[in-house]
């Protein structure tokens, strides 16, 4: 039972890779929400220094 597991789990993340590399839109769809994340901290960073300033 325990091998039919690791053998799912396996063929799923050769799947994902294969996947990840044989296409950009799904990277990029995947790394959407870090991008956006980073976004907002930048507007975070920006919206604090303005009103440290006054």
């Amino acid at each position: 039972m325990i091998n039919a597991i690791v053998i799912v789990v396996t063929l799923f993340a050769l799947a994902f890779v294969l996947v990840w590399i044989l296409r950009p839109s799904f990277r990029k769809w995947v790394e959407a929400p870090k991008y956006t994340m980073l976004e907002k901290e930048e507007m975070y960073r920006k919206h604090a220094e303005e009103n440290q300033r006054g």
